[in-house]
């Protein structure tokens, strides 16, 4: 089986878009794949199978109203394409944010008759984080119709953006994000740190998924009692704890020191919005590390995508995001012992399983 991956985000980009297709690109081998690759993100090492495709500017009033980056790199794979005398694949996936090379979906089966997968690892023309307006929405749902029309099958990482996806006939398949298992140590020992570690990894971005009551409450009830490590980029929200003691900021580091660092953590950290289709691939670290977690949501807890990841996780808890909850929930944990668990179903290998499985069925 030969199969065309077109993603934007590719390694060496450090970002958690490069991480999922990049981890099938490299291991679908064993499952009798040949894999090529066509990206815009510069490669470093040059590799026979793996294509730097730069996007070219273009001047499309589309500009205007969707700002994605995948409208200009269209432009560049349509070239490219152009001058392809041959094209042996079986398949050809094109995973996104960005979105707007979707579009291809319709070129390439009509001009090659390949089934094309269509891989949405974010919401598209419904995303509410994005706060757009109704007639952004309806410009995007409109491509959005058109590029899943001619689509062999859609992936989605979770239910709750597969719902988030406009209605349509095509097959909609649901496969999770997950961690890396290649980059765990399957024989680390539980930490034992001077004082507990809380961690968390990602990047507190304002107005989003605010750590301001967590902080606080670390600052004023365990200032001299647990520390926090964060790994990623720098925050206003930390401007009034850089000098504290228990703050530790790492900066973005690469993943599989990510993963190193993360071992040493007594309790890993998560911060929601609340909202039913948010999902993190930090959660598929935590527990492939078998963490203690803290989940604080500004919505219901025990709900959404996140709920659905961890309810089967027996070392987690659910805080509001509120001072006293916030405390509770640390105070147990703190206390809490963990419990082993396998976490198979959470990697990385197990998404290329699915897709492996539904390439088979189309």
């Amino acid at each position: 089986m030969k199969i065309l991956f077109i993603s934007y985000y590719f390694e060496p980009f450090p970002g958690v878009g490069a991480k999922r297709v990049s981890y099938w690109v490299n291991n679908c081998q064993k499952f009798g794949i040949t894999p090529t690759v066509l990206t815009a993100t510069e490669q470093v090492e040059k590799k026979a199978h793996v294509h730097y495709i730069p996007f070219e500017k273009t001047t499309s009033l589309l500009n205007y109203f969707i700002k994605d980056p995948g409208l200009s790199w269209k432009k560049g794979l349509l070239n490219y394409f152009k001058d392809q005398k041959e094209f042996d694949y079986d398949f050809v996936l094109i995973s996104g944010g960005p979105f707007m090379h979707f579009d291809l979906a319709n070129y390439l089966k009509k001009r090659f008759n390949v089934k094309v997968v269509l891989d949405f690892r974010d919401p598209f023309s419904n995303n509410p984080s994005f706060k757009d307006s109704s007639l952004k929405r309806t410009i995007k749902s409109y491509f959005e119709r058109k590029f899943i029309k001619n689509a062999a099958a859609v992936i989605a990482v979770n239910k709750y953006c597969a719902e988030l996806i406009v209605k349509s006939d095509t097959n909609i398949q649901i496969i999770d994000n997950g961690f890396n298992e290649q980059e765990f140590n399957s024989n680390y020992s539980s930490p034992e740190n001077k004082l507990p570690i809380i961690a968390h990894a990602g990047t507190f971005i304002a107005g989003l998924r605010n750590p301001e009551t967590f902080l606080k409450v670390v600052n004023e009830v365990f200032y001299d009692k647990i520390e926090f490590h964060q790994y990623g980029k720098d925050s206003p929200y930390f401007e009034p704890y850089k000098s504290a003691e228990f703050f530790k900021n790492h900066g973005l580091i690469d993943y599989s020191d990510l993963i190193k660092n993360l071992e040493s953590a007594d309790i890993c950290l998560l911060i929601t919005e609340g909202r039913s289709f948010e999902s993190t691939t930090k959660v598929f670290d935590y527990i492939g590390l078998n963490k203690k977690i803290l989940i604080i949501t500004s919505g219901q807890k025990k709900t959404g995508n996140l709920h659905h990841l961890t309810k089967s996780y027996p070392n987690v808890l659910w805080a509001n995001n509120n001072a006293a909850d916030v405390e509770k929930a640390i105070e147990d944990l703190l206390i809490m012992d963990t419990e082993p668990f396998d976490a198979y179903e959470y990697s990385r290998a197990r998404s290329l399983d699915k897709l492996v499985d539904l390439l088979k069925s189309l």
